[in-house]
């Protein structure tokens, strides 16, 4: 869902919030050196910028509400990710989280969530039940990863109080670009999981760039019942 993603890929380089220098990039560069046979599911397909990370050996499923993104993704006028990168990948069209409960438990060892760029937020997929959702659909040592870049909200505090109330390990990379790279752009992510030894090839390869998540106490955490957008604007 809106990614902002540079139009014509046909060199399969995946740029702007998904750039190879930039959080997500340095997520695979670590972890295909561990294992290239994920199962790696991506909530908001957008352009299809993610999918130039997929690899022969993965299985990718893209889940997309919006019909219309998957038309226009596939319209080789406008992008060349999915035809260049990710023609084998599943796409399931509807509601994510209502997709996410006919998926096989602990079947996914990375989930991504990237549908909070705009101004227009899905709090659903934020809530204290849609986190342990991803988590049940994770392997043991499965990761979930939140694009949370957006110019008006501090999506980070509501991770921050799930990460703490559900005992999870949480880390955020507030990335920003060490020179003036053409289409590289500032992008902030949060990845959380069970196992905290989990993120160690993050923690000890990337100086410092990522960063255990700050805590914070003035907001209860968000839930199918309730939600507070006024807590969170920048």
């Amino acid at each position: 869902m809106a990614q902002n993603a540079y139009r014509k890929s046909s060199n399969k380089t995946p740029y702007t919030y998904y750039s190879r220098p930039g959080p997500m990039g340095q997520l695979f560069s670590h972890y295909d050196a561990v294992n290239e046979h994920w199962q790696i599911g991506v909530i908001g397909l957008g352009a299809g910028a993610l999918t130039c990370y997929q690899k022969p050996s993965q299985h990718w499923i893209l889940y997309e509400l919006d019909p219309l993104v998957v038309t226009i993704a596939k319209d080789q006028r406008y992008f060349h990710y999915l035809s260049d990168c990710a023609s084998q990948a599943e796409t399931i069209i509807g509601d994510a989280r209502l997709s996410l409960v006919k998926a096989a438990d602990q079947s996914f060892d990375l989930l991504m969530i990237d549908a909070f760029s705009s101004d227009s937020v899905p709090t659903h997929l934020l809530t204290s039940e849609a986190i342990q959702l991803y988590l049940k659909k994770l392997k043991p040592n499965g990761i979930v990863a939140f694009h949370i870049t957006n110019r008006h909200l501090l999506l980070k505090k509501v991770l921050s109080i799930h990460a703490e109330h559900l005992h999870l390990a949480a880390l955020i990379q507030e990335f920003q670009p060490q020179q003036d790279l053409p289409l590289i752009a500032a992008t902030d992510w949060v990845v959380l999981a069970n196992n905290p030894d989990v993120f160690k090839p993050l923690t000890d390869n990337n100086a410092g760039q990522w960063q255990t998540l700050p805590l914070y106490f003035d907001m209860q955490p968000w839930t199918d019942d309730y939600s507070n957008i006024v807590k969170i604007w920048k």
